[in-house]
């Protein structure tokens, strides 16, 4: 019962069967099910906003999980610790659920320490988990973009536009001169841009997208159209 009212947003009703059911299975010693019972609580409580008892359920749902399964768990926290703003204890979740995936841990892991790195401003070692997903799933979208915007913002424009290169080059060439466009005319660097907006145009039938760039770039663009 407590999980239809969840899917129904019913959080008031969902609690009270849930917490019906943490009674039930405490007295059957049903371990699995009173893991899974307070992951659902600690999910209630996060579309609640009352993250404090999030975090307190899913470390109640952790003495109960096996360990195959607590990266599980681990993921979790991380989110909701972030949620806080706690990036600390964020950033240890993560890393556990990494050291439990051994060898082959997700690339969601290391793009969850990617973002944790990010909001806490270290850009560096935002770039290294960012990279390392690329390194393990080459063709993951997101981790290039995170990637390309770490380096950016980094002030590194060539190894954005690298990171660019090595993922749609050689099989989409015009959507890479359009990536390389937009990075160089975001940050000022005008000549650039239309070098790379001239390519775009000459490698696929789909021009740029003017009005998301400087008016210089638009007017350079234009020109060379």
């Amino acid at each position: 019962m407590g999980t239809l009212y969840t899917y129904q947003d019913l959080y008031s009703q969902a609690s009270y069967f849930q917490q019906k059911a943490v009674g039930y299975f405490e007295k059957n010693r049903d371990t699995v099910r009173l893991s899974l019972v307070f992951r659902d609580m600690a999910r209630i409580h996060l579309n609640e906003h009352r993250l404090d008892s999030a975090v307190a359920n899913y470390t109640k749902a952790l003495k109960y999980t096996s360990d195959v399964h607590k990266f599980c768990m681990f993921n979790e926290l991380t989110g909701a610790y972030a949620r806080m703003g706690d990036y600390e204890k964020a950033l240890e979740y993560t890393e556990k659920a990494i050291r439990l995936m051994e060898s082959e841990p997700s690339s969601y892991f290391y793009e969850n320490l990617g973002d944790i790195y990010m909001r806490m401003g270290n850009y560096e070692k935002a770039l290294e988990a960012y990279l390392e997903t690329l390194r393990r799933y080459p063709k993951n979208l997101s981790a290039a973009e995170n990637a390309a915007e770490t380096y950016c913002r980094m002030g590194q424009w060539k190894e954005a536009v690298g990171v660019w290169e090595k993922f749609f080059l050689p099989d989409k060439p015009g959507e890479f001169y359009d990536k390389v466009y937009q990075i160089y005319g975001e940050t000022g660097q005008f000549s650039l841009a239309g070098e790379a907006a001239e390519k775009s145009v000459l490698s696929t039938e789909t021009p740029p997208l003017y009005g998301t760039l400087p008016l210089e770039v638009q007017a350079m663009s234009k020109m060379i159209l």
